[in-house]
Formats: C-alpha cells, sequence, structure tokens
C-alpha cells in the first residue's frame, strides 16, 4: 500500500525501513517508506525492545489504523491503552499488536 492508501485505510500493509523513535518522552515506531513519507507505529513493548536491540529494520508491518493528530499541540494520545507521541509522519497511526 502507499502511504495515501494506509491512510484512508482501516487496515494498512506497508513495507519499509522500521526504527524505534522518541516523541513526547513516549518510544513508538517509525516506517520510512521513501520519498519522504513515513508511518507512525504503535507498538508493544516487546516490539520496542527489540528494535532498540537491533537498531532499524526492514519489514512489513499490518495494523489497524486510527487518527490522530499532526499537530505538536496535541503531546499524547492513548490508541487501545498505549500511549503515542507527536507523529511527524501525518495524522495517523497504524496500531501493531
Amino acid at each position: 500500500m502507499t502511504y495515501d492508501e494506509c491512510k484512508a485505510a482501516e487496515t494498512c500493509t506497508v513495507t519499509g525501513q522500521v526504527k524505534v523513535i522518541k516523541s513526547d518522552n513516549v518510544e513508538m515506531g517509525e516506517l520510512a517508506l521513501g520519498a519522504g513519507k513515513c508511518v507512525t507505529l504503535s507498538l508493544s513493548k516487546n516490539d520496542i525492545r527489540y528494535l532498540k536491540n537491533i537498531g532499524s529494520i526492514k519489514a512489513t508491518i499490518a495494523g489497524r489504523v486510527y487518527s490522530g493528530h499532526h499537530d505538536p499541540n496535541y503531546l499524547l494520545l492513548k490508541i487501545e491503552g498505549r500511549k503515542v507521541g507527536y507523529s511527524r509522519c501525518g495524522d495517523f497511526y497504524v496500531f501493531i499488536r
């Protein structure tokens, strides 16, 4: 799926380079799609720990799309009980189980 297809879908499957980022003191994932596009990921603590140990990795992810805010005035959101910080990638997040 492309960035725009992912943004408009209920569920999204995309491939790219995944890394852990910290935003608003919250660790979460960021998947780089190329051409300056990225997707912000809500990852489990185990996934974050794994990625921090190995660094970035090319992966295909699939998850549910949640709208968010690409606005620095919204510092924190909760998606299915997980905190996510400000998204540098756009106004949606993908929740990975």
